[in-house]
């Protein structure tokens, strides 16, 4: 029996949270390491429409569009990342802008890093969220208006 060496993964490249960075830029456009994240997460959304021909028992889905959300959830060490742009929007009526860039690193050096541009608050933010004997955080929701970017990946 041959051995499947296409199912075998060098454990040494396997990628882990603490091989992650994350970058936020707001009004000032600069990218700053945002290492107060303690999650992030990007989604595509698909959307699909049925389609079911005369005389076909199947109904097909037809690709009709896509939404990127993007999650992420800090521990409060520093408002001027996120906060203080969001509060400065809200006071002019103009949403504040964000992007983000995610970077793994493996351990053989090799990278991958997605950059999500054009991020807006979206759904529900926490402005102040308090529970005794824990740290502060708060959770952020964004819908990215601008296709991600695929900046480098692993090979």
């Amino acid at each position: 029996v041959k051995m499947n060496v296409q199912a075998q993964t060098d454990w040494r490249n396997v990628v882990t949270g603490k091989d992650a960075e994350i970058f936020i830029a707001g009004r000032g456009g600069k990218n700053k390491t945002f290492g107060s994240a303690i999650d992030f997460k990007a989604t595509l959304n698909n959307t699909n429409v049925d389609y079911q021909p005369i005389g076909s028992y199947q109904t097909f889905g037809i690709p009709a569009g896509m939404s990127i959300t993007v999650t992420l959830t800090e521990t409060v060490v520093d408002d001027s990342l996120l906060l203080e742009d969001l509060y400065a929007a809200m006071g002019s009526g103009i949403a504040p802008e964000f992007s983000i860039q995610g970077k793994l690193t493996r351990r053989d050096g090799k990278i991958q890093r997605q950059y999500f541009k054009n991020l807006i608050p979206d759904s529900s933010v926490d402005l102040m969220s308090i529970t005794p004997g824990d740290t502060i955080k708060r959770a952020w929701n964004f819908r990215c208006n601008a296709t991600p970017e695929l900046m480098s990946m692993f090979k």
